[in-house]
């Protein structure tokens, strides 16, 4: 490379404009004014500028998560009550038959809300395995494992 090459691409360089550095503030104005700008024509809602379908999605997720979470509470309080009547000396199998029949309605009511939920849900693994625990703790007594 030359010296004339080398001083030609410095003298470009010198007449370009300087970008504002990231950190002065100056850019960040002329971003938030465009962003607005942007905001105006699009049809906005009140959550958050959510479009109204998204806010009903989210409205239906919040309250299917809420019922999911009780449904959940439900079927592990059974399945400890379970636990607790297996460990309790001197208790009939007979008396725990309902409690496994209820299990099983749990399982069957947590297994539903677990293929309702998006899969990256946390509340969907919970009830899947909630679910599971209470059909093999049913299948488990009546198959006899526990006499």
């Amino acid at each position: 490379m030359k010296i004339e090459d080398i001083l030609k691409f410095q003298g470009q360089l010198a007449t370009e404009k300087p970008k504002p550095d990231p950190g002065t503030g100056e850019n960040f104005a002329a971003c938030l004014k465009e962003m607005q700008g942007n905001m105006t024509g699009q049809e906005t809602g009140s959550a958050g500028g959510l479009p109204p379908l998204a806010q009903v999605e989210m409205v239906a997720s919040v309250s299917s998560s809420a019922a999911g979470v009780q449904a959940l509470q439900e079927g592990l309080d059974r399945l400890e009550q379970f636990a607790q009547g297996l460990d309790t000396p001197g208790r009939s199998l007979r008396d725990l038959a309902p409690l496994v029949t209820a299990m099983e309605a749990d399982g069957r009511k947590l297994q539903d809300l677990a293929s309702s939920l998006p899969g990256d849900s946390p509340l969907r693994e919970m009830a899947e395995e909630a679910a599971t625990l209470a059909q093999v703790a049913s299948l488990k007594f009546q198959r006899g494992d526990f006499v």
